[in-house]
């Protein structure tokens, strides 16, 4: 996992075979206004633009990608983002190959994520999104998905 400010993202170009592409889109956008959906912006990537309410940790599940990293970008608002890179983990729903997505059972820890911060998230690390800080809030957040060769 990398967390840091939008504005290091161009520190972390030599880990992106498309970086311009996602640069362009995570800082010339007006992300605000562009519709929840997805994005194609490359045969490999694709970002998609979703607004959804906070939860209580307890009410969320973590989960791992396998074959698409994530970039996760909080438009506005302000969440916690659980993550674990831990053994700890038993499998609640299994890996569904068309959405790139397994669910899990585990403890790890929560940071911070909006004002201005991102989060990369490796395949195979585990996170939970969506954690509410004080009290249930909306938020837009984008996440861009970028298919790695492995």
């Amino acid at each position: 996992m990398i967390c840091d400010k939008i504005q290091q993202l161009q520190r972390y170009k030599p880990i992106f075979p498309e970086f311009k592409i996602i640069h362009q889109f995570l800082t010339n956008n007006s992300l605000a206004e562009l519709p929840p959906q997805r994005y194609d912006l490359t045969r490999d990537i694709y970002a998609i633009i979703n607004e959804y309410p906070t939860q209580s940790a307890d009410q969320l599940r973590w989960e791992a990608h396998r074959k698409y990293l994530d970039i996760q970008y909080l438009i506005w608002g302000e969440e916690k983002i659980g993550y674990s890179a831990g053994d700890n983990f038993q499998c609640i729903e299994p890996y569904n190959e068309e959405k790139d997505i397994a669910f899990f059972q585990g403890k790890g820890y929560e940071l911070p994520l909006g004002n201005d911060y991102f989060v990369i998230l490796f395949p195979g690390e585990y996170h939970k999104p969506g954690i509410m800080i004080n009290e249930s809030s909306i938020v837009r957040k984008v996440v861009i998905k970028v298919l790695l060769s492995i």
